[in-house]
């Protein structure tokens, strides 16, 4: 069994982001344009508009595929955070290969996740795509 490296999934993430920087690029623009509408206006149209697309980020995060994209996890127990590509999504857990070519499985459920996208970083608790 060849083991798995750091640099063996950089060309993965590079796939990973031609895969998923469209997919986020349209949400983007609205989540940045939204909360001073909201502010500015307070409207039911700019509330609704802000709902719907947390709601539209939210499906995207439940439909994604992980496979390839640098991560970044911070369990509530441990003091510094996990930085590694994914290797394996699973229904619980998160395989991740670091820098180090050390492989991490971090579980999901009470894990804060943040991952670049479009020169954005997005978070998110593994608990919502569980």
């Amino acid at each position: 069994v060849e083991k798995i490296t750091y640099s063996m999934l950089t060309p993965m993430n590079e796939q990973w982001h031609k895969y998923a920087d469209p997919l986020f690029s349209k949400i983007s623009e609205r989540q940045q344009k939204l909360p001073r509408i909201f502010m500015r206006t307070c409207s039911l149209s700019a509330a609704l508009q802000l709902c719907e697309t947390l709601g539209e980020y939210s499906r995207l995060l439940k439909q994604l595929e992980f496979h390839g994209c640098e991560i970044r996890a911070q369990t509530r127990s441990q003091q510094n955070a996990i930085e590694g590509f994914v290797f394996r999504n699973g229904k619980h857990t998160f395989s991740l290969v670091t820098k180090e070519d050390k492989i991490k499985i971090v579980p999901k459920s009470g894990t804060e996740f943040s991952f670049q996208v479009n020169g954005n970083r997005v978070g998110f608790w593994g608990d919502q795509i569980m």
